[in-house]
């Protein structure tokens, strides 16, 4: 629940420092895998930014404009790229939140030449181009899988496979 709340008070960050012009909503495209192996990822995050928003915008969105998302499927570099310029050119979106490493990698790379705010996902700090408009969710994944392994532990797990 924690990384839950993280995610929508940085997503609302972004989106209320994005540009909305005469906006009567703000659009938050999402990037994830819907498709393919990694599709528990992306189930996981539509169910996620549904109840977020949901949230959120029961509390009156952000600066009195309701929230709407946008979900783009992707779980490779190119699907990432062709769904951020997709969710900028023709969903009008005013930010972006890609999930996965290679998903933020692409996206990062066209919202930075649209200057479009992206919030991604990503455990490899030189996938995710560093820039003005994009912001990461830098996990370390030594740290995560100890903190695993010691959870697994105290509960009395006896064999771990990671």
């Amino acid at each position: 629940m924690k990384n839950f709340t993280v995610f929508i008070i940085m997503l609302l960050f972004l989106v209320s420092c994005s540009s909305t012009g005469t906006n009567s909503q703000l659009k938050v495209g999402i990037i994830a895998p819907l498709t393919g192996p990694n599709a528990w990822i992306g189930e996981l995050i539509e169910q996620s930014a549904e109840m977020g928003i949901e949230h959120a915008n029961v509390a009156g969105g952000v600066n009195d404009l309701p929230i709407e998302f946008v979900l783009e499927d992707a779980d490779t570099s190119a699907e990432a790229s062709t769904a951020a310029n997709k969710l900028i050119s023709q969903d009008s979106v005013d930010v972006i939140y890609a999930i996965t490493t290679p998903n933020t990698a692409a996206a990062s790379a066209v919202a930075e030449q649209h200057e479009i705010p992206l919030f991604g996902f990503t455990a490899v700090p030189t996938f995710a181009k560093k820039g003005k408009w994009t912001f990461i969710d830098l996990r370390n994944i030594e740290t995560e899988c100890t903190l695993l392994g010691e959870t697994a532990l105290n509960q009395g797990h006896v064999k771990i496979a990671l």
